[in-house]
């Protein structure tokens, strides 16, 4: 099934961009965990909860609790600083076990790494066709990449420069006010002389000048 790009709903924060991106795989993930006879919820990780953050299903088998990590970038391997970062936190959730999915690769020191731990199962793009099949995989890297597409349109408007209004011209910086706002000053002040300049003069213009033939008033002796 294609994936549809989510709308928030009323009162719900917005998902990163990062995790729109690699949705359609955390999608897969839990139809297959389901299938697999596993109850699977899902974990919020829009950042409102730092234990949560970095995850992204939570799958409960009998009294095992599995915390599951997706990750999507063909082009940079998951490293073993991300791999350690997420196992550390296993005791603050209280689940037992680490699954970390990945569309690409890991380094090869976070294969190391995960040999050391017998709850922690990494799994690749190579594994990942195995676990879902071929057309499962095909469904799902259509859908990664329109998610990929809905994912950097977000993070281009999230970006994007706002225009700044006109009185934030004048806000003053670092005690003194801008240049521009300066200059908008000086050309007000200019442009209010003109305008009294003008009245002056017209109000002046008003008063009818005396004739020439008019009889020119005496003063008594």
């Amino acid at each position: 099934m294609e994936h549809q790009p989510e709308t928030p709903r009323p009162g719900q924060r917005p998902r990163r961009p990062d995790l729109i991106a690699r949705r359609p795989l955390e999608l897969a993930l839990a139809d297959y965990y389901r299938g697999q006879g596993y109850a699977v919820t899902r974990l919020e990780s829009d950042g409102s909860s730092r234990d949560f953050d970095g995850f992204d299903l939570l799958l409960k088998l009998d009294e095992r609790f599995i915390v599951l990590a997706c990750r999507h970038d063909p082009l940079h391997p998951v490293t073993q600083h991300t791999i350690l970062g997420l196992y550390a936190r296993l005791p603050r959730l209280g689940a037992s076990d680490l699954i970390v999915v990945t569309t690409g690769q890991f380094t090869v020191s976070a294969r190391e790494a995960a040999d050391h731990y017998p709850n922690l199962q990494l799994v690749d793009g190579r594994l990942l066709r195995i676990l879902l099949g071929e057309e499962r995989l095909d469904t799902l890297h259509r859908d990664l990449e329109l998610a990929r597409q809905v994912s950097e349109s977000n993070r281009a408007t999230d970006t994007k420069p706002k225009p700044r209004p006109a009185l934030a011209l004048c806000e003053p910086q670092q005690g003194r006010l801008p240049r521009a706002c300066l200059a908008l000053a000086s050309l007000a002040l200019l442009s209010a002389v003109v305008l009294l300049g003008w009245m002056f003069s017209s109000h002046s213009g008003d008063k009818p000048a005396a004739k020439a033939d008019d009889p020119v008033e005496q003063s008594p002796p």
